[in-house]
């Protein structure tokens, strides 16, 4: 697949302090990249990089296949991007604060008349004719985007897009960077994972510097799956589970057990694990009421790269 950005070996300190050590990341095109870590982790430095806003001091940096580096302008002319606090001229509507941002980035006025529009109309504030001082949160967060749409970017990159969102505002915001893909390459930061898991389907996890892990969202999923499941059981079953799980002497299954709920962890087939399990309850006498295999979350692979 074809990447539209790559980072090789970039490196990035402040002081003493190393934010990003020997970088290594490759974006698809026409994917929706999810670019997860914890806050401090290096995620808005990254993107500052890219979009040639900061000096890396070492490495390579290539958007389209272009080398990218510090005042290089070319990545601002075919990347969008949203800032994790926008900020805008209150006193202005929407049409007016979009054809300002197209003039001073060149735009013709043709262009601009009918472009911004078709924005408004793709962000849902074509009926508004408010200011923005009256905007809500969500609001703003969809007219930064529109500002990041404007001259039709081949890439948009955001910020924190929905942190500081309610629920509502958050759906709304996450549809709205699905429906761009695939005619745009959409890449997000986030350290919200439910969000990276019902949109992306590409995702990096950065930590102290590092890519720890990257790729399609759905096969590292697999990759590491984790092979568990948890057993319900009667309340006037708990403590001949507790006793009978105390006989485990394998290597091959874990158990943990909190009152009414016994997870059972195994790494041999699924197949020879239920072997197991119903020899396991009929030599032992016991009893439950559901057995449920559980699937690997985005937010469990993360604990598990990062630990």
């Amino acid at each position: 697949m074809d990447s539209v950005i790559t980072l090789q070996q970039v490196t990035k300190h402040y002081g003493h302090t190393t934010i990003l050590d020997q970088l290594e990341l490759a974006i698809p095109k026409g994917s929706i990249f999810g670019f997860v870590g914890k806050n401090g982790a290096g995620k808005t430095t990254t993107m500052r990089l890219i979009l040639g806003l900061e000096a890396a001091d070492k490495g390579t940096i290539d958007v389209l296949d272009h080398a990218i580096s510090f005042g290089y302008t070319y990545a601002l002319g075919e990347i969008g991007y949203v800032p994790d606090v926008p900020t805008f001229y209150s006193y202005l509507t929407a049409t007016e604060y979009l054809t300002l941002c197209g003039q001073i980035s060149g735009m013709k006025t043709r262009q601009l008349k009918e472009q911004i529009p078709q924005l408004l109309a793709t962000v849902g504030l074509d009926s508004d004719r408010k200011k923005i001082k009256g905007y809500s949160r969500g609001m703003k967060q969809r007219l930064a985007i529109a500002q990041g749409l404007l001259g039709d970017p081949k890439i948009l990159i955001c910020d924190e897009p929905t942190s500081a969102l309610d629920p509502k505002g958050r759906e709304e915001i996450l549809m709205l960077l699905a429906s761009l893909s695939p005619h745009t390459t959409v890449i997000f930061s986030t350290h919200i994972l439910e969000d990276v898991e019902r949109i992306c389907d590409q995702v990096a996890m950065l930590d102290r510097g590092k890519i720890v892990c990257h790729g399609n969202l759905q096969q590292l999923k697999q990759a590491h799956q984790q092979k568990r499941v948890e057993v319900l059981i009667p309340t006037t079953q708990i403590k001949q589970w507790e006793l009978a799980l105390q006989t485990l002497d394998s290597q091959n299954i874990k158990s943990v057990q909190n009152e009414q709920v016994v997870s059972l962890s195994y790494q041999t087939t699924s197949e020879q694990f239920l072997s197991w399990f119903l020899a396991f309850v009929q030599q032992h006498q016991l009893y439950f009421e559901s057995y449920q295999l559980c699937r690997s979350s985005l937010e469990q692979l993360f604990l598990e790269v990062t630990a």
